[in-house]
């Protein structure tokens, strides 16, 4: 699979890199180069020419089984509710990160850890 990125931001802290083609192979980046170089009639062609590509982003903080309402009944309800309860909230909320490119979260807990 090829990957042809207006921009990349690659993690390293360097800066963004413009039209990039990330090759990806066995579920992995094979190689990283610029876009209009090489042969792609192989491939598998994803254009991401309009986006900016990073890693995946980690939230190291969050309460996943809690709405995030200031409601003092509703928090209140949340966190004594047992998983069996709390379970769709999860679910939401792990959707949530995973389409604002969060790949990985930590959750700080709650009444029984």
């Amino acid at each position: 699979m090829l990957i042809a990125t207006g921009w990349l931001m690659d993690g390293r802290g360097g800066p963004t890199q413009k039209n990039v083609l990330i090759e990806v192979a066995g579920g992995r980046i094979a190689s990283i180069g610029r876009a209009g170089m090489g042969e792609t009639k192989d491939y598998l062609f994803v254009d991401l020419n309009h986006c900016t590509v990073l890693p995946g982003l980690l939230d190291s903080h969050v309460h996943i089984s809690l709405s995030g309402t200031e409601d003092p009944s509703v928090r209140r309800r949340q966190i004594q509710a047992p998983f069996a309860e709390a379970k769709e909230r999860i679910q939401k909320n792990l959707n949530q990160q995973w389409l604002h490119g969060v790949m990985a979260v930590r959750d700080g807990g709650d009444r029984e850890a």
